[in-house]
């Protein structure tokens, strides 16, 4: 976890999403990615780790990391697929959080009792019905990689992906800064003016 993404972490932690992928390395371990939704609605990618299993004591491991690494910051919603081991680890690190599953994960699964906790209301959500947004990631990473990737290639395809994350903010908001979509031409406030003017 970089610093900026600490940074980006402590502000947007309200929504944490998480979902894991494979057969992005030689080692067969599998990529845990972290994904947190800012104040433009974007999904940004803020912890990665590579992890050998998916048990419940290796999740807790990696979200007490991620607590230590963020000042103690506890999400006010955590979206997960419905990984068993991630799902118990969520209860005993985050035991106040609302845990949401994948809208689509639960309804593949056909468990009804995580699809009904999934969509409990009056709890804060974001929005979100899925962890697409982190799959999404996931996908755009292992298009750049491979099974006999190393694990100096997968760090730097995440690198690279977040580079082209921060710059594709930075162009965003210079747009937001400058474009006056939806405001008038200054020419139109003084549209009567300029008429007198031209009359006189």
């Amino acid at each position: 976890m970089s610093s900026s993404q600490q940074e980006l972490y402590k502000r947007f932690s309200d929504i944490v999403l998480n979902d894991n992928t494979c057969k992005t390395n030689k080692y067969n371990m599998y990529l845990s990615v972290f994904m947190i939704k800012d104040n433009y609605g974007r999904f940004r990618n803020v912890a990665n780790a590579l992890i050998e299993d998916e048990l419940s004591s290796t999740y807790t491991w990696i979200l007490q990391c991620l607590v230590k690494a963020t000042d103690n910051i506890i999400p006010k919603s955590f979206w997960t697929d419905s990984e068993p081991g991630l799902i118990n680890a969520v209860a005993q690190v985050f035991p106040n959080t609302s845990h949401f599953y994948s809208f689509y994960a639960c309804r593949n699964a056909l468990c009804i009792e995580i699809f009904e906790q999934s969509y409990m209301p009056f709890q804060f959500n974001g929005g979100i019905q899925s962890t697409q947004s982190v799959e999404s990631f996931n996908g755009i990473i292992k298009r750049s990689l491979n099974s006999t990737s190393t694990l100096c290639e997968v760090e730097e395809a995440i690198n690279k992906r977040y580079e082209e994350e921060i710059r594709y903010c930075q162009l965003t908001d210079l747009k937001a800064k400058y474009t006056t979509v939806g405001l008038p031409h200054l020419l139109n406030f003084f549209q009567m003016l300029i008429q007198l003017l031209l009359n006189f």
